[in-house]
């Protein structure tokens, strides 16, 4: 089935790795075929958005369940990158939506005023003949029901999805495809980014004054993996409590240009993990009093130096990042002007050259369905794959994969359901790498497992448009009898 579909919530019993079969790439098997073509109209956004959030429900459900957590440890859903449902639209769709009301807004004062004046001319007699009372009050009636109609027009997706459906080009061609630039770029009323600290707030009044106050070393988490944990101190500069949670900032860390993800750490009552309680992302701070929230995520390496983004410019909020060199041993994380990482190092030419585009309303990309292998059986003993894609972000900001595309693997023209694996994880593979972010122009890496219905029948691979375009690549993979 897609990415970010339904799952199969009943699999989460383990494996023993080293008993798995060996890997085997079918990157050079017989019978490998890459195909890249226009495809039909993509399929309706709302249903796509409803199978994104079934998907991440389930797979943060088995994450929870594969962890074995006791009843002391504590957990917070809203530190993992499942808090932001792909069902609620962005900050920046806000924005447009905001901005496209406003504009309608004004079109409706423009309209009213030219009523006026078009009654006081017939009133005086400037402009033409008088009119009865009668004709003015159905005149008038009829521009408020057009403006009625362009206020809601402009309050929804409707010209998004429409200008999408008209543009949306083929993924031969750049040129001739809808991006998503002229839309989720920096708007002329973007607030500034400040270095640290900076104000943030929602459309429902919620204030605060943000600041990134330190990173420390975390202990690994359960895939055995080094982390990081992030310290952001606010002070609720609102008239009502609220909780940290409630503001909906990207709090992305970047390395290389590669979003680090998020993860839960386990802090017990018999081994607290010093400066780090992960349910301060929902501890409600009433108005004018001050809160250290802590995210732990999960490092990709124990040397390159973090670029945090706690928020991007908008309308409503100031943009806020830093940054922190991380000391030889990887213990000590010390905070550094983030100016020389703010843009992220640039995927070669020749990296870009197997990439092809993905255009859709809420994000551009450059992908590639680059390897495709043999994971571990699943407890059933049922065959999996490991798909591996390389991406490259064209949009103007920070974005995911999976703002672009959708992943769908089938077989026998059948979709297959997703796999999970209990850490730790085979070669090769990263749980939640699929809900990585990439900073613009970044190479970033995202790998996603399924469970084959048949362990000899061809594999095909597709990513497609989420919406609003028509890009799609494929890839189709004869797989070698076991």
């Amino acid at each position: 089935m897609g990415l970010f579909g339904k799952h199969d919530d009943g699999y989460v019993s383990p494996f023993d790795v080293d008993d798995a079969p060996a890997y085997v790439d079918f990157s050079s098997a017989d019978g490998v075929s890459d195909d890249t073509h226009d495809a039909t109209h993509a399929t309706d956004a709302a249903s796509r958005h409803g199978s994104v959030d079934a998907s991440t429900s389930a797979r943060r459900d088995r994450a929870q369940q594969a962890a074995s957590v006791s009843p002391n440890q504590q957990t917070s859903d809203h530190q993992t990158p499942y808090q932001q449902t792909p069902a609620e639209p962005s900050r920046r769709e806000r924005q447009r939506t905001q901005r496209q009301s406003n504009v309608a807004q004004q079109a409706v004062q423009r309209n009213r005023q030219a009523v006026k004046q078009a009654s006081r001319n017939r009133t005086t007699g400037h402009g033409g003949t008088r009119q009865t009372s009668a004709s003015s009050k159905r005149n008038g009636k009829g521009v408020w029901i057009v403006a009625l109609i362009v206020v809601i027009i402009f309050s929804t997706k409707l010209p998004q999805l429409v200008i999408g459906s008209l543009f949306g080009g083929g993924s031969d061609s750049d040129s001739s495809s809808f991006s998503s630039s002229a839309w989720n770029g920096p708007s002329h009323d973007d607030k500034p980014t400040k270095e640290k600290t900076g104000r943030v707030a929602t459309y429902d009044g919620d204030s605060a004054e943000v600041t990134i106050a330190k990173a420390a070393a975390g202990p690994n988490d359960i895939a055995g993996q080094p982390t990081v944990i992030v310290t952001y101190h606010w002070r609720n500069t609102g008239e009502k409590t609220t909780t940290f949670s409630s503001f909906v900032m990207d709090r992305n860390v970047f390395q290389h240009g590669e979003g680090l993800i998020p993860t839960t750490l386990y802090n017990t009552k018999d081994s607290p993990i010093a400066g780090y309680d992960p349910r301060s992302t929902d501890t409600k701070v009433r108005a004018g009093e001050e809160l250290d929230t802590t995210i732990a995520y999960r490092l990709i390496d124990k040397t390159t130096d973090l670029f945090v983004e706690a928020n991007e410019a908008d309308s409503l909020s100031e943009g806020i990042v830093s940054a922190f060199a991380i000391s030889n041993d990887g213990t000590t994380f010390t905070q550094i002007d983030s100016t020389p990482l703010r843009k992220a190092p640039q995927a070669s030419a020749e990296e870009r050259k197997p990439l092809k585009p993905i255009h859709s309303y809420s994000a551009d990309v450059l992908a590639s369905i680059t390897n495709v292998t043999r994971g571990p059986n699943d407890y059933n003993d049922n065959p999996t794959i490991i798909v591996t894609i390389d991406w490259v972000n064209t949009s103007e900001a920070s974005e995911q994969l999976t703002s672009a595309a959708d992943l769908t693997v089938t077989q026998n023209g059948r979709e297959l359901d997703a796999n999970y694996y209990m850490a730790p994880w085979p070669d090769g593979y990263e749980e939640l790498s699929d809900t990585r972010r990439a900073q613009p122009g970044a190479l970033a890496r995202s790998t996603v497992s399924y469970k084959l219905d048949d362990a000899n029948a061809p594999v095909k691979v597709t990513l497609k448009s989420r919406y609003g375009g028509h890009d799609t690549v494929t890839r189709t993979i004869k797989l070698p009898k076991e």
